[in-house]
């Protein structure tokens, strides 16, 4: 017997032998993602408790087709459904790319109009696209900040902006747009606002096999920048948008004796994400700790409640005018 020694011949075996190994390997290593994966999150997800899912059900339901899948587009649409379920935004799936996709979508109905807003305010001073200062006619001070992301040279304008505010009778700071990013931002602005040290907050990690097993609980606080604090009445503005670390800061500033909550219910979702890396490409961001009001009381799911609550309805900007209002009477007392 003479075996064939034509290209195309050889091409087409080394194919079928291929197919052949990823017939075999793909639904191994789908089986072996899929593990690690449910492992790692029952072993460190932080939040089973306001999820409210069968964990170990949930998983025996998407185990098949995630086994089943042939790559890792297939797997990651099979455990996108399942994560899903968990209802958490701190839930996410990255691609080897980079590309992020999401798990569970939430859109809030904003309570703030900032195009009214700006109408109010003179000497606006706009930093970047994240924050915008100004002052109101009866001389408030008002700073918007919209995130904690983004570089060291945009937060010194921001804190500059204070600055130039700290003169004025009373401050508004306007959280209401703030969706996170590195809550030491918040920290370091705040730390304006006191001449001592505050515990704002508590979180604590998973430390056992059980769902409700934690540790101990770890303070987050905010310390004094030195120099005088500004102690003046201060409104922050809070809503529905406001989450992850901008809810962090909403806490920061709830636990500041001369600082007003005016607005809606913040958002209740903070997770610490950090990611479990698969075989296949994917990594998967989840919830790793339980935020806390600094009593021990978990906020997740519950969020941060405004002394004033403001039905945000009506032409302009009326919770705005519900925090001017605020600073006023508190002013003539």
């Amino acid at each position: 017997m003479v075996l064939s020694r034509r290209p195309e011949a050889i091409q087409e075996a080394v194919m079928r032998l291929a197919a052949l190994l990823l017939s075999i390997v793909l639904p191994l290593a789908a089986e072996g993602d899929f593990d690690l994966l449910i492992q790692d999150m029952d072993r460190n997800y932080s939040h089973f408790d306001t999820a409210g899912v069968d964990w170990e059900a949930l998983t025996a339901k998407y185990r098949p087709r995630a086994e089943a899948a042939k790559s890792a587009d297939e797997f990651l649409v099979a455990i996108g459904e399942m994560l899903a379920e968990l209802k958490d935004i701190h839930v996410w799936i990255q691609t080897a790319d980079g590309k992020t996709v999401g798990t569970f979508v939430s859109i809030p109905k904003p309570n703030y109009n900032y195009r009214a807003v700006g109408k109010r305010l003179k000497d606006v001073n706009q930093s970047g696209k994240l924050a915008f200062s100004g002052r109101t006619e009866e001389g408030y001070g008002v700073v918007a900040i919209g995130s904690l992301q983004g570089e060291d040279a945009l937060f010194q304008r921001i804190d500059e902006a204070i600055a130039g505010l700290l003169d004025a009778p009373g401050l508004i700071v306007d959280l209401r747009g703030n969706a996170g990013g590195d809550e030491r931002r918040a920290q370091w602005l705040a730390g304006r606002f006191t001449d001592k040290p505050i515990v704002y907050a508590r979180s604590r990690f998973r430390n056992g096999p059980g769902h409700d097993d934690f540790g101990e609980m770890n303070d987050r606080v905010v310390e004094p920048r030195g120099g005088e604090a500004y102690t003046r009445p201060i409104v922050c503005l809070i809503g529905p948008v406001c989450m992850s670390s901008g809810e962090g800061f909403a806490k920061l500033m709830k636990a500041l004796p001369q600082v007003t909550l005016v607005g809606q219910t913040t958002r209740g979702a903070s997770g610490n994400p950090q990611p479990v890396k698969l075989a296949n490409g994917l990594s998967v961001f989840y919830s790793r700790w339980q935020d806390l009001l600094p009593d021990g009381t978990p906020t997740e799911g519950k969020g941060i409640a405004p002394d004033v609550v403001v039905e945000h309805v009506g032409e302009g900007d009326p919770t705005f005018e519900a925090a001017v209002q605020e600073l006023t009477r508190r002013l003539e007392k």
